[in-house]
């Protein structure tokens, strides 16, 4: 089968197809934010705009994200599921 697409995004949206599917709420923020949709377990990467993970965990159910001690800028969020398939996203730090 083809390899799956990442998926690229700057709004709030609900972007990606599947169980992991997701939605980052707000978009742009403050460096504090949810994020919807995805499914419990993926693990979360965060990178900075010179590609450093800043930030890696594993999902769970209503977990809140503060990125607050980073820098102004775009975030590159990507979400693995529990499947191996990858959805990708921007988030907005103001």
């Amino acid at each position: 089968s083809p390899p799956a697409k990442d998926i690229f995004y700057s709004d709030t949206q609900k972007k990606g197809n599947g169980v992991n599917s997701f939605q980052i709420i707000p978009n742009p923020n403050s460096g504090q934010f949810n994020i919807s949709g995805a499914e419990i377990s993926s693990q979360i990467e965060i990178y900075n705009s010179i590609g450093l993970m800043v930030y890696k965990t594993k999902l769970i159910a209503d977990q809140f994200f503060d990125l607050s001690d980073q820098s102004k800028g775009i975030y590159l969020i990507k979400i693995i599921g529990t499947d191996g398939k990858k959805n990708m996203g921007k988030i907005i730090k103001q």
